[in-house]
């Protein structure tokens, strides 16, 4: 992954690009997101603190995604996604691929009873929208804390 910084310190210059390297890899997160925005937005935020991120807009993407990237270390995923696809769904899908305990975390607005189908289960944690960013990074660090690597 590389990133780019604006090294200008005054408004008014052509902004200086400069290439950097990003700290040690944290972990590898497939992002499921199918609002354009929203996953754009994640994915930068997740790279900037140091995650290689793989995205993903539907079921099926995510599936290939988890086929193609052995080394994904989590998933973070959207609950309600197009066509009635369902953050469920995309666990369930992924888990058949990289195992049952594989990690996941579930970003809602919805507090319905439905979205609970997965309470209990200790490799899976739901998290309200909006997301606090610092409770996000608190969470991924503490769920990739003890992944094999």
């Amino acid at each position: 992954m590389k990133l780019w910084t604006n090294t200008s310190q005054q408004s008014g210059r052509e902004a200086q690009l400069r290439y950097r390297e990003p700290a040690v890899c944290k972990g590898h997160i497939l992002v499921v997101e199918d609002n354009p925005g929203v996953l754009s937005a994640t994915e930068v935020f997740l790279s900037e603190t140091g995650y290689k991120v793989t995205t993903a807009t539907s079921l099926a993407e995510a599936i290939e995604r988890a086929r193609a990237n052995p080394e994904l270390d989590l998933l973070i995923t959207d609950y309600h996604l197009s066509n009635k696809e369902t953050g469920k769904q995309v666990i369930t899908a992924v888990r058949e691929i990289r195992g049952p305990a594989f990690k996941a975390v579930v970003i809602t607005g919805d507090t319905s009873a439905a979205v609970h189908a997965f309470d209990g289960d200790a490799c899976l944690c739901w998290l309200r929208k909006p997301v606090n960013p610092r409770q996000l990074v608190t969470l991924l660090e503490s769920f990739l804390a003890g992944r094999p690597g």
